[in-house]
């Protein structure tokens, strides 16, 4: 019967490692180790209880992902054996719950489970994902396989990088007109108020903006409850077998503007999946059952379900394709001709290139509305300062004779 042992070790780059890792006895758990390359200096057998095997929620960057996925790739390319290469992934990868998520899959594979068996209940990887490793599987042959979903994310994270990139100066200016906004409605405008008197600030500003001054004063306070709730929304996001986007679960497509953008990254996503899957050899009818069980957003997982029950029951590709509402028209009879000649792995990347290109000039679009948004609405704000500075100056200088008139009535008076 296996045992748990969890060790301390120091690797080739000084750096200190624990984990645990299963095995039959103390010797062998020794023998594995030092078979990775580290020094050991602390092994022990634990007792680990069962309700924490059910708690594991794996967090990775996609950077961290590419990592993996290239290490693993080599190691295996090197001649080690999966054991040993799951086991020097472990000792290099930095992230906690990627570790451990790794020692999961150590263990499945000493307790006789199959290797995208453990992946899958280790949540290392999303489902589509697994179901191309299982080829790999069945074929002897990881390796090209790995490359191919590591290509595959290297890609998806350029493209993603582009689509932060041009969100920047956006973000920074509609910051700042929030800064703005706060300052006008909760500094300036009472400071006038205080100057001018309440008589001419409600006659010369809107009582909706004396409102928002005692709302945002008053409501700045619960500034770090939207801020914490972005972290952990952000963290969220991050899951390793997430296959898509989380807002795409509970946004609407129907949303003007958000929608849209959100629907194309969502076809982007399945159209890749399907896209990898075919090209690994996996039926068009497998991929789109793995992908339609696996989708986070109702109506697109609905779709691809029914899509899969109607190839099941034998109904051509085409017409099922035109079923499908998540593929475009004019993407229908690409695929349907993909798939009569056997190119549909091409013709998916054809039009996954087609619907990146379509999202970022949509982006392009809505940041040139953003921008002209906020130069609008700066331009109001600064309008409202100037013209409430100038009034104030104007008030005074209209009350200045009669200031002036009573003075020389004091000094004149006996």
């Amino acid at each position: 019967m296996r045992s748990l042992y969890r060790y301390k070790a120091c690797n080739i780059d000084g750096r200190w490692i624990e984990g645990e890792l299963s095995a039959l006895n103390r010797e062998e758990a020794l023998k594995r180790l030092q078979a990775a390359g580290v020094y050991v200096t602390s092994l022990s057998s634990v007792k680990r209880p069962k309700w924490l095997d059910g708690w594991n929620p794996v967090y990775v960057s996609e950077q961290d992902r590419i990592f993996l996925l290239e290490s693993w790739a080599m190691f295996l390319e090197a001649g080690l054996p999966m054991q040993s290469a799951l086991l020097s992934l472990r000792m290099r990868s930095r992230s906690r719950s990627v570790a451990r998520a790794i020692e999961r899959v150590q263990q499945g594979l000493d307790e006789g489970k199959r290797l995208t068996e453990s992946l899958q209940e280790a949540a290392l990887f999303p489902p589509s994902w697994v179901a191309i490793l299982a080829v790999g599987e069945a074929q002897g042959d990881f390796v090209p396989l790995l490359r191919m979903l590591q290509a595959q994310a290297v890609e998806f994270r350029r493209f993603k990088q582009q689509i932060r990139s041009m969100w920047v100066m956006p973000s920074i200016l509609v910051a700042l007109v929030g800064v703005w906004t706060w300052l006008f409605v909760s500094r300036i405008v009472p400071s006038f108020a205080s100057l001018l008197g309440e008589a001419w600030v409600l006659k010369a500003v809107p009582a909706w903006i004396g409102s928002a001054a005692g709302w945002l004063a008053n409501g700045i306070r619960w500034l770090p409850i939207p801020l914490v709730l972005l972290i952990l929304f952000s963290r969220w996001n991050r899951r390793a077998d997430r296959e898509g986007w989380f807002a795409a679960s509970w946004v609407p497509f129907s949303t003007p503007v958000l929608g849209s953008l959100i629907s194309k990254i969502e076809l982007i996503r399945i159209l890749k999946g399907l896209q990898l899957q075919t090209a690994a050899g996996i039926p068009l009818v497998r991929a789109i059952e793995v992908l339609g069980r696996s989708a986070s957003n109702r109506w697109i997982r609905q779709d691809l379900l029914q899509a899969y029950r109607k190839l099941k029951e034998g109904i051509p590709v085409p017409e099922v394709l035109a079923r499908l509402r998540i593929v475009p028209l004019m993407g229908q009879p690409l695929l349907a001709v993909g798939d009569a000649t056997g190119r549909l792995p091409q013709m998916l990347d054809f039009l996954v290139q087609d619907v990146q290109a379509d999202l970022l000039e949509r982006v392009q679009r809505l940041i040139t509305l953003i921008r002209s948004v906020v130069i609008l609405v700066t331009g109001i704000l600064v309008g409202g300062i100037v013209v409430a500075y100038f009034s104030l100056i104007f008030s005074g200088l209209s009350h200045l004779p009669e200031a002036i008139h009573s003075g020389r009535t004091t000094l004149l008076s006996p």
